[in-house]
């Protein structure tokens, strides 16, 4: 095996590895959201740079920004920010957003079976 294909491999592996414990500190981030809403004036600003955050993800993270489950959480977060959900529907996105993002992690890093 040529050097430059071991390089390759490396870097892709170190990208990897990157990318889902990006997704992981994603969990938090989402699960986040509960205890801000519930303190008042921060949740919106806190909930609009996530939206930013991970619209801006597609060039650094291409395999899971085109999946559709990452499609699903961008909605249903812009969802969360038009407002006017009662708290419990509130809380059922934000632990849907979690469960997509455990799929994508399970999917893309574990060989997860596809669950359509």
């Amino acid at each position: 095996m040529s050097f430059a294909i071991k390089e390759f491999q490396m870097e892709t592996s170190i990208k990897m590895e990157a990318e889902e414990k990006y997704l992981h500190a994603l969990v938090g981030k989402i699960f986040k959201l509960l205890p801000i809403r519930e303190e008042g004036d921060a949740f919106l600003a806190y909930a609009q740079g996530l939206q930013r955050e991970l619209s801006g993800c597609e060039s650094i993270l291409p395999r899971v920004a085109f999946d559709h489950d990452w499609a699903s959480i961008l909605a249903v977060l812009a969802n969360i920010i038009d407002g006017g959900d009662t708290f419990a529907k509130f809380r059922r996105d934000v632990f849907r957003m979690i469960s997509l993002c455990e799929t994508l992690i399970s999917r893309h890093f574990y060989g997860g079976i596809d669950d359509e």
